[in-house]
């Protein structure tokens, strides 16, 4: 929807829907720090942790970088929104995808 309201040059929606997504995602934030714990070990849980971070770390650089560069080709900011989009719909489907194994 934010994009919708970009395209029809509509800022302020757009920045009240931009928002609105944002804090939608950073309240994702508790849930996913406490996935690994719920079923690691302590050196387990500390070393994903670990890793979460420094994925977090490399999208946090190359970020910005993809966005451009998406921008550049298509002319506008919409294919960079689309990638973040994408990205976000890849890292939920990765976390439903994690399961606790039983313990039988």
């Amino acid at each position: 929807m934010a994009g919708v309201a970009l395209v029809s040059v509509n800022l302020p929606a757009a920045l009240v829907l931009f928002s609105m997504a944002f804090g939608g995602v950073v309240a994702a934030y508790p849930s996913l720090w406490a996935i690994p714990s719920s079923f690691l070990g302590a050196s387990g849980a500390a070393a994903s942790i670990g890793l979460i971070n420094s994925v977090g770390n490399l999208g946090g650089f190359f970020g910005p970088y993809t966005i451009g560069w998406l921008s550049d080709k298509m002319g506008s900011y919409a294919g960079g929104l689309w990638a973040v989009a994408a990205a976000l719909s890849l890292s939920g489907v990765v976390v439903l995808m994690v399961r606790v194994r039983s313990h039988t």
